[in-house]
């Protein structure tokens, strides 16, 4: 094996340049919730759904809403999503490394596990949104495999 060593391409990876891809991806983020947070704040609503006969709620159900959701919702995704790609990429540039000096197997089914986890949860939060129950199971149970 070490006699092998002398065939592979070393390309030292430095600290400056995975520093620099984190610094872009945060600084990504950061704008894009900071400008949602300036420009289109969300803001607490309140629905009663049930009164008494003396018109006091006895049931009712809460939640944030922004005007343009989708504006900010969107470019956030695909961010994340672009990030997560491009740690795909760097997984399959490495496959051939040796395990014994990467873990880029192991980050592989690691970031396919997050797509995975995402692929299946979307549509069911979307089914599930208008039972809050549910839908608060559901995203705890995301939030839960995601770590």
């Amino acid at each position: 094996m070490v006699d092998n060593a002398a065939e592979y391409n070393r390309k030292p990876v430095e600290v400056r340049e995975v520093i620099g891809i984190m610094f872009v991806v945060i600084l990504l983020q950061t704008a894009i919730l900071l400008s949602w947070q300036l420009i289109d704040p969300l803001q607490w609503q309140r629905e009663v759904l049930l009164e008494d006969s003396d018109g006091f709620a006895i049931q009712s159900v809460g939640s944030c809403h922004s005007e343009s959701v989708t504006v900010f919702v969107v470019p956030f995704v695909a961010v994340n999503v672009a990030s997560l790609g491009y740690a795909l990429w760097l997984c399959y540039l490495t496959r051939f490394v040796p395990s014994d000096f990467a873990e880029g197997k192991w980050i592989a089914i690691s970031v396919v596990s997050t797509f995975q986890i995402l692929l299946l949860a979307i549509p069911i939060i979307i089914i599930a949104q208008d039972d809050p129950t549910s839908s608060y199971f559901v995203r705890a149970g995301v939030v839960f495999l995601m770590g």
